[in-house]
């Protein structure tokens, strides 16, 4: 479980909400970063993505252009281009959204 900003609905800011949520699972070629900071475009919190990104309640939210900033926690065996306390910087595929929490995973 980690700690993480999420919405059960689309909505203005009175949807998100602060809570503990189930934490991704790391697949082959993933890598596990503890988020220092993230961007949250508003618009997927509202739903005006909705046609583009329609998401399954709750999600986290967290995958806006301007990407995360962290760093590299635990690694897939696969992986070879990250290996633990590397910093990083990067955007997260559209169905790996999750960014706005403590902890995500990524594909590398």
């Amino acid at each position: 479980m980690i700690d993480a900003f999420f919405i059960r609905k689309y909505g203005g800011p009175n949807v998100l909400k602060r809570g503990r949520v189930s934490a991704h699972d790391l697949g082959p070629h993933d890598v596990h970063l503890q988020v220092h900071a993230a961007s949250v475009d508003w618009r997927s919190r509202d739903g005006a993505l909705k046609v583009l990104l329609p998401y399954r309640f709750a999600r986290v939210l967290g995958n806006d252009a301007l990407g995360v900033v962290g760093v590299v926690m635990e690694v897939s065996p696969a992986v070879r281009r990250f290996k633990p306390r590397d910093a990083v910087y990067t955007r997260v595929r559209d169905h790996r959204l999750g960014t706005f929490a403590l902890e995500t995973v990524t594909h590398e």
